[in-house]
């Protein structure tokens, strides 16, 4: 009942997915948490841009890799997974256009961290309170519900809260 462990969600939602797979992850904890959790399967790519921290790598580097599958190497798997955090998904979200009009293979998996978690750590560690323009808990800063945005973008949706929903939220999803 509790929230999602990040490192058991990236540890179930890896074994679930199959030999061959493109996975690209947003940075920060989709990033950190994906490079301790995420177990690589034979013939599999897990694309990231660790240390650079440029937010929203994610849906442009899902796009590219769609793109890149598509145009050659039938060795891949034709769904391409992106892991984005709420924050990071929000500085490309045009995107989600772009793989709409394309029909391209893309499955998103949002981790909703409340707003920009490596800020929020940056603060907390070297500066403490208050808190600014990091999300919920700086109470500055909020983003749009992202099952309306998904609708208003024609993306398929499902959720889970707790650990407990995990499994069947990532069949669901897969």
């Amino acid at each position: 009942k509790e929230k999602i462990n990040i490192y058991a969600f990236m540890d179930i939602f890896s074994r679930k997915l199959p030999e061959k797979t493109v996975t690209v992850v947003a940075n920060g904890s989709a990033s950190v948490v994906g490079s301790a959790a995420y177990v690589i399967k034979k013939d599999s790519r897990f694309i990231m841009n660790c240390a650079l921290s440029s937010m929203g790598y994610d849906l442009p580097a899902a796009v590219g890799a769609a793109y890149a599958v598509s145009r050659g190497d039938t060795k891949y798997n034709n769904d391409i997974i992106c892991i984005a955090g709420d924050g990071s998904i929000q500085m490309n979200l045009q995107e989600l256009q772009t793989i709409i009009h394309h029909r391209m293979p893309i499955k998103i998996f949002l981790i909703n961290n409340g707003g920009y978690h490596s800020i929020r750590q940056t603060q907390k560690n070297f500066f403490g309170e208050p808190l600014v323009g990091i999300g919920v808990d700086s109470h500055d800063l909020s983003f749009p519900d992202m099952e309306k945005l998904a609708a208003a973008y024609g993306y398929p949706y499902c959720r889970a809260c707790h650990n407990g929903e995990l499994v069947p939220a990532i069949e669901t999803a897969l």
